[in-house]
């Protein structure tokens, strides 16, 4: 139950980046436009990538699969998140350092 909560607050997140293009990496340092909207829609992706492997797993390995699909469905999760993060970090903005004002020599 806590990774379908999981998967709905990523969906969500995602849909929030992909309306408003905004992708918050961390304070003060957000991914805007088409970078923005790529890296929320990869975050939509979340809870249809557990359910597709959710149904691989089971196809494949049968009813034992439910013993360790909490672990799988978190790992993905977890490479979703990364591949998110992982894509707007990289097309973030650089930061540029403060401006100091130029130091006045004293008046003779």
């Amino acid at each position: 139950m806590c990774l379908l909560i999981v998967g709905i607050v990523l969906s969500i997140m995602g849909l929030i980046a992909l309306i408003t293009a905004k992708f918050p990496l961390r304070k003060g340092v957000v991914v805007t436009g088409t970078h923005g909207r790529i890296a929320g829609g990869i975050l939509i992706l979340a809870l249809p990538a557990t359910l597709l492997v959710a149904l691989i797993g089971y196809a494949i390995i049968g009813d034992s699969f439910v013993d360790f699909e909490g672990f799988v469905n978190i790992a993905v999760f977890g490479i979703i998140v990364a591949i998110a993060y992982g894509y707007a970090k990289k097309h973030a903005a650089p930061t540029l350092p403060p401006q100091e004002p130029p130091a006045v020599p004293p008046a003779p």
